[in-house]
């Protein structure tokens, strides 16, 4: 899933679990009669039409995954179903978000500003076990950080804390508008630099990917070359969830100019 900062909705947990029942429902009913009608390995068959792994469709279907929009509506894509019966399961998933979002309210500010907000809700998407201990580790960052920010995280129904201490996602995802004029996403930003700077000392360079370009290009086309990095980021957001996460990148684009616009006016 993409943590980024795009729009200013939150999930409902009521809500969303209302529709993940039915949806899960829904899905082993049609693999139920999918195997009695054309026998075989038919969710494996649904999850590679899907662009999933047969281990992901498994754990959704038995209640030990959770199931975002995007995941439920490739499955829904995948599956070769009356077309009527198809548009009300979309409408049910679409449903969970546009019903009962809301917004974050302004004193939320610290979850958008600090960078380990983020990196902790990612790495809950993974399928371990995490307490604030193992994501300290995890994460390089100090427990008594990892503790405040579960609070504050819990406090907006983010995430809940089990009986054994272990730490699990409610919400799928919160975002902020993009090119909001705020200092938070200033501070967030600059810490996402400062970041990739310790990185480049810690991570091999196997394992990172760092590259850059300096180049003359005309300012007309900057706004066109925006969206395309948008839509660039995404696409690599998708790529990197078509098997199960094992890992939690961090991913940065950077296009500023060089002159002064004192010595330059387009």
């Amino acid at each position: 899933m993409l943590w980024t900062f795009t729009t200013t909705w939150l999930w409902n947990k009521g809500c969303k679990a209302m529709w993940k029942v039915k949806f899960r429902s829904a899905l082993r009913g049609y693999l139920e009669q999918m195997k009695s009608t054309l026998g075989g390995d038919t969710l494996r068959t649904l999850a590679k039409k899907a662009g999933l792994s047969p281990s992901t469709v498994s754990e959704i279907l038995n209640g030990k995954r959770k199931i975002t929009e995007s995941v439920a509506l490739k499955i829904l894509d995948a599956m070769d179903m009356d077309v009527n019966e198809k548009k009300i399961l979309e409408d049910l998933v679409r449903a969970g978000l546009g019903s009962e979002r809301r917004v974050l309210p302004k004193d939320a500010e610290q979850l958008i500003a600090n960078w380990h907000f983020s990196a902790i809700l990612s790495l809950l998407e993974i399928n371990e076990d995490f307490d604030v201990f193992k994501i300290s580790e995890e994460l390089r960052l100090n427990p008594e950080v990892v503790s405040e920010a579960i609070r504050l995280l819990a406090s907006y129904q983010l995430v809940e804390t089990d009986k054994d201490g272990k730490v699990i996602l409610t919400g799928d995802y919160w975002t902020t508008t993009e090119d909001i004029p705020s200092g938070a996403i200033k501070i967030f930003h600059k810490g996402d630099l400062k970041l990739a700077a310790e990185r480049i000392d810690e991570v091999p360079p196997e394992d990172r990917e760092f590259t850059s370009l300096t180049f003359a290009g005309s300012a007309k086309q900057f706004d066109q070359i925006k969206n395309e990095i948008r839509k660039f980021r995404d696409k690599v957001s998708h790529l990197m969830t078509l098997s199960d996460p094992d890992q939690v990148y961090k991913f940065n684009i950077q296009l500023y100019p060089m002159r002064s616009k004192s010595s330059h006016n387009p």
